[in-house]
C-alpha cells in the first residue's frame, strides 16, 4: 500500500466517525427500559416522564403481573401492585409522533371503545376513522396482547382468544 490510498481509507473511516458523532442525537432510542417493583406487595409508581405507554418486557416476580390489575401506566407513572416487579419499555414519542401500536397524535379528543371476545372467537368493533388504538385497561382474565390477540386493521379494532379490553381511540384520518 502507498501513502496515499492509506490516506483515503483514513479520510473514509474519519468522514464515517465524525457522520455518526453528527448524527447521533438524532437517532436516539423512541424507548427506554425501566424496572418497577411492588416487592412489599404494595401499590408502588415509579416515574417515567412524559411517555406513549409502556410495554411488559420481562417479569422479575413470582407473583403474577397482569395490566390493568397488578401494573399500568398513569400519567408519567408506571405503577405495580400486588408483588409484581417487572422490566417495562416505555415508549416516547413526540407530538405527530407514532408509538408502539400505530397510536399517531393527530390533536383533539381521543375516545374509549371496549371491545370483546368473549367466546373465545375473532370479533371486530368498528371505530370509524382513526388515528390508532392503545389499550388502557384490560378487562379479561385472558391475555390482550398486541398484534396476537388484538389490533387495529383500517377502522376496526380486532380481539380474539378472549381478550376483552377498552382502547383508547385517537382522531385521525386512518390508521398508518
Amino acid at each position: 500500500m502507498n501513502a496515499l490510498t492509506v490516506s483515503a481509507q483514513s479520510r473514509a473511516c474519519l468522514f464515517t466517525l465524525l457522520l455518526v458523532f453528527l448524527l447521533a442525537p438524532f437517532a436516539r432510542s423512541q424507548s427506554s427500559v425501566v424496572t418497577c417493583s411492588s416487592g412489599d406487595m404494595r401499590y408502588h409508581t415509579c416515574n417515567v416522564g412524559p411517555n406513549r405507554g409502556i410495554r411488559l418486557v420481562r417479569q422479575r416476580s413470582d407473583a403474577r403481573c397482569i395490566e390493568g390489575r397488578t401494573y399500568g401506566v398513569r400519567g408519567q407513572q408506571i405503577w405495580v401492585d400486588r408483588g409484581c416487579r417487572a422490566d417495562f419499555e416505555v415508549f416516547f414519542a413526540g407530538r405527530g409522533g407514532r408509538d408502539h401500536e400505530g397510536f399517531r397524535d393527530e390533536g383533539g379528543p381521543a375516545r374509549t371503545v371496549t371491545c370483546s371476545s368473549d367466546d373465545m372467537r375473532r370479533h371486530t368493533c368498528d371505530v370509524g376513522p382513526n388515528g390508532g388504538i392503545r389499550m388502557v385497561r384490560q378487562r379479561s382474565d385472558a391475555r390482550c396482547e398486541l398484534n396476537r390477540t388484538y389490533g387495529i386493521r383500517g377502522q376496526q379494532i380486532w380481539v380474539d382468544r378472549g381478550c376483552r379490553a377498552d382502547f383508547e381511540v385517537l382522531p385521525g384520518r386512518g390508521y398508518r
